[in-house]
């Protein structure tokens, strides 16, 4: 369950994604640069921005979205009466100088970033295996070295997602619940190792697929060690 501002706002990000995003908070340096694609009304980003306010880090969150909606989103009210944006800005007043919205598709938005310059990057967008593919593809190089790229969805109900992921990352990839993340040079880059995989996604995704699994297991997910 979420607690505060974020309480309040509709979305879907729960008790185990907001303490991912808290701990990439506490993982950086006093400056970092964030970003988070896909915001939906804001429930996610006023968590981010929350913890950015706590840590006193300068912290620069930069919010990616057309906020007009993914496919499966068309036919619900707020979208079609293209209201979504306000309702993202008066949810996020509170905390408006630590958010900046970036309202652009995804891979035209990630060219605004120089390579290699984000410290944390969060897909969140589409679900779809095209459009997290070219997410993947769009963002990966803005990431630094030692930066995490990660996203949501990683789950039986998002098969895209799951493939994309494995496709772009195979063992490398990592999963904390319902969040995959890709840092092979960062051994903090979650709160804790894999036992809050979901354990049920390999059995679930290729029953819903018919053709491959994912990879990722809990023998997988042990973090990696600083040398």
């Amino acid at each position: 369950m979420a607690h505060g501002q974020d309480a309040a706002v509709a979305g879907w990000f729960g008790k185990l994604d907001i303490a991912f995003y808290q701990h990439q908070v506490r993982r950086v340096g006093p400056r970092a640069r964030f970003v988070e694609i896909g915001s939906w009304k804001g429930r996610s980003a006023v968590c981010m921005a929350s913890a950015i306010r706590r840590s006193g880090k300068q912290i620069e969150l930069t919010c990616v979205d057309t906020w007009r909606g993914s496919d499966e989103h068309q036919d619900m009210r707020v979208v079609r009466d293209d209201r979504l944006y306000h309702e993202f800005l008066r949810n996020t007043s509170a905390l408006r100088e630590h958010i900046r919205p970036l309202r652009l598709p995804s891979v035209a938005a990630a060219a605004e970033f120089a390579d290699g310059s984000l410290d944390f990057v969060f897909i969140d967008a589409a679900h779809d295996y095209e459009s997290v593919t070219a997410d993947i593809r769009a963002w990966a190089p803005k990431v630094k070295p030692d930066g995490v790229l990660a996203g949501h969805d990683y789950q039986a109900d998002w098969p895209g997602v799951v493939k994309a992921v494995e496709e772009a990352f195979g063992r490398e990839a990592r999963a904390f619940d319902s969040c995959w993340y890709h840092a092979p040079r960062v051994w903090n880059a979650a709160p804790w190792s894999g036992k809050a995989i979901r354990r049920g996604v390999k059995r679930k995704v290729a029953r819903l697929t018919g053709a491959w699994p994912p990879p990722l297991q809990p023998r997988d997910l042990q973090p990696e060690r600083a040398a």
